[in-house]
């Protein structure tokens, strides 16, 4: 909470370098490796030959990724799968968080992106959130002119699409 109003009052300090997409997320992939061996879930990333730099701020990415592979192991099953796909599409560098977790219906992708909600069921009980994560993912990537999208299916996984512009700057959004 008080990181997002930080950010939002224009008081959270940028760093903006450029970035090798790659090495970041083979980082942040490495940091979740114990978590993700703890409930026998197989991570890995598949990435297209080439560089993927971008200008960002790291822990403005480190915020992004961290997130939707935490999610991609907290919302998994035992021994399922997180795999993370990089490429590029029409001038845009496109990041594919996908699992083979719990999934969601229709009316929780509707909601996912708003702030404090969080998907109730019976399976995700015992799984602990504020609910702010993927608010706070879709705002920062605002920042760089970049998307996030979702599809689902209950009980067969997720797939998170992040694209950033291959040009993409930050810009700061009040």
């Amino acid at each position: 909470m008080l990181y997002i109003n930080k950010r939002e009052a224009g008081k959270v300090e940028k760093s903006i370098e450029p970035f090798d997409l790659k090495e970041v997320l083979t980082e942040q992939l490495e940091f979740y490796k114990v978590q993700a061996e703890s409930r026998k879930i197989t991570v890995s990333l598949n990435a297209d030959e080439g560089s993927y730099k971008i200008k960002a701020d790291r822990s403005d990415l480190d915020r992004i990724f961290m997130n939707l592979i935490s999610n991609g192991i907290k919302y998994n099953r035992e021994g399922g799968t997180l795999s993370v796909h990089l490429g590029k599409e029409e001038g845009a560098i496109v990041v594919n968080v996908v699992d083979t977790g719990i999934g969601m219906n229709e009316d929780d992708i509707k909601n996912l992106f708003q702030e404090f909600f969080r998907v109730r069921n019976r399976q995700t009980s015992d799984v602990s959130g504020t609910g702010l994560g993927l608010a706070t993912v879709k705002r920062v990537l605002s920042e760089y002119n970049g998307k996030i999208s979702v599809q689902s299916q209950p009980d067969r996984g997720s797939t998170f699409t992040v694209t950033f512009p291959q040009e993409s700057t930050y810009q700061e959004i009040h």
